[in-house]
């Protein structure tokens, strides 16, 4: 049985982030605190 890569982990800035995912700043902010976004920090 062939075992799966694990996903890469890379940051992006927040304008990349802002072409790919159509929300505010606020909104992913809050998303991130819920624990429904993946933060800055993780």
């Amino acid at each position: 049985m062939v075992q799966a890569d694990p996903p890469l982990r890379r940051t992006i800035k927040k304008t990349q982030l802002r072409q790919m995912v159509p929300l505010a700043d606020s909104t992913i902010w809050e998303m991130e605190r819920r624990g429904q976004f993946p933060s800055a920090s993780s």
